[in-house]
């Protein structure tokens, strides 16, 4: 039986390994250009491409001269069938927004991809010669890294960049472009301490907030400020993640009394799973507030299941950060004495600051009720917890020095 897809074909070595043919006629002629398909030992698949001639006993050179080149590829360990590093790159991607939709948020894709797109492509297309997948060597790996501390990137983002360069390259060995993935060696994590508030700049924080949530004539803007200002005090009240608030229903809040103390118990969700936390003593009533303020924009209550911070339409909320960066900015607390910009996340750490120097909780209480682990508290609080331990161990029976003298300490 003819075979249709290779017209006048002819087998240079008698194995079936260097085949060069015409494709068939897709307009009732002949492709005047010999094609070549190539296989060699020690590899799956075929290498195909055009000799680019006509000429047959050129395009017998040709495939004979690809053989010797692909054969060499291959006993170095390469892959027969590699690609272009750009070619591969962008096919991750498009296996990765696939994949990855309906585990990963919308805007974590973005992210991810746009890391992928801007930094290692450019580096890799630009900078490298956009060398085939296989081609890739742990020496350009590590003139990656170098290339990225040239822009003065933190250790721990080039670690997040290089984690996305070996999918791509575990990708391409699940596709068969490379034989062999290279070796990723990720820069030391730095263990950064996080930014916070002192107590007189939250104060100067709330003031902004509280100001703003009450001098507004917009409906529009004074709701905007009033969800605003309880958002920032429920997360400061409970060291909740930003994410477990922001997805927390009604539903999700109830009430219990442990001796004769009555409190409000938030049913959070987040990165950690379940847990429940309490809210500060006193700190309900920023809940009591938002639900009275939905009642009356409503005329009635909200559903249950509704999310506590939400639209005028009752759809969750999906960021605060430029109302947060507006209000610390205002306050003159955007950046903290050591440049970092605050975010916030900022409002979980100075809950786990004030906990940790006024709640006197032991480190395993504190990460339990934060859902994090007791060794993240003990590296990113270290010097709370050093504060809160000297005070306890420097503790007497005498009194304090009340001296009148001025002392730079």
């Amino acid at each position: 039986m003819t075979n249709l897809f290779e017209l006048q074909k002819q087998d240079l070595r008698g194995d079936g390994r260097v085949v060069i043919y015409k494709r068939a006629p897709k307009s009732g002629s002949t492709s005047s250009k010999y094609q070549m398909r190539i296989s060699t030992p020690l590899s799956t698949g075929y290498h195909r491409s055009s000799t680019k001639t006509n000429d047959l006993n050129e395009a017998k050179r040709i495939a004979l001269n690809k053989y010797d080149e692909l054969y060499a590829q291959v006993a170095a360990g390469n892959s027969l069938v590699s690609k272009k590093f750009s070619i591969v790159l962008d096919e991750w991607v498009a296996d990765y927004q696939v994949t990855r939709q309906s585990v990963q948020k919308a805007s974590n894709l973005k992210i991810t991809t746009d890391r992928a797109n801007n930094f290692i492509k450019t580096f890799f297309v630009e900078q490298a010669g956009n060398p085939r997948v296989d081609a890739v060597t742990e020496s350009n790996i590590s003139d990656y890294t170098n290339y990225r501390y040239a822009f003065e990137i933190s250790p721990n983002t080039i670690r997040r960049e290089l984690s996305i360069l070996g999918q791509v390259l575990s990708f391409a060995h699940s596709k068969g472009y490379l034989r062999d993935t290279p070796k990723i060696s990720l820069p030391k994590k730095v263990k950064s301490r996080r930014s916070t508030f002192s107590k007189e700049e939250y104060r100067k924080f709330y003031r902004v907030l509280r100001r703003n949530a009450h001098n507004q004539t917009n409906k529009r803007n004074l709701r905007r400020w009033f969800y605003l200002r309880d958002y920032c005090l429920v997360l400061a009240n409970t060291g909740a993640r930003v994410g477990e608030i922001r997805s927390l229903r009604w539903e999700h809040i109830y009430k219990t009394t442990i001796g004769a103390e009555e409190r409000r118990v938030l049913q959070l969700k987040g990165k950690t799973g379940r847990r429940d936390a309490a809210i500060n003593a006193g700190a309900e009533r920023y809940l009591f507030r938002l639900y009275d303020f939905r009642t009356n924009e409503l005329g009635h209550p909200p559903q249950l299941s509704e999310p506590v911070f939400c639209n005028e339409s009752g759809r969750e909320i999906g960021s605060y950060k430029k109302g947060f960066d507006a209000a610390c900015e205002q306050a003159g607390v955007l950046y903290s004495t050591d440049g970092d910009k605050r975010s916030i996340y900022s409002l979980r750490h100075f809950y786990a600051h004030r906990r940790i120097i006024d709640g006197n909780v032991s480190v395993y209480e504190l990460a339990n009720h934060m859902g994090t682990s007791v060794e993240l508290i003990q590296d990113h609080y270290g010097p709370q917890l050093n504060v809160q331990s000297s005070f306890r161990i420097s503790a007497s029976g005498h009194n304090q020095d009340r001296t009148t003298s001025h002392y730079p300490f």
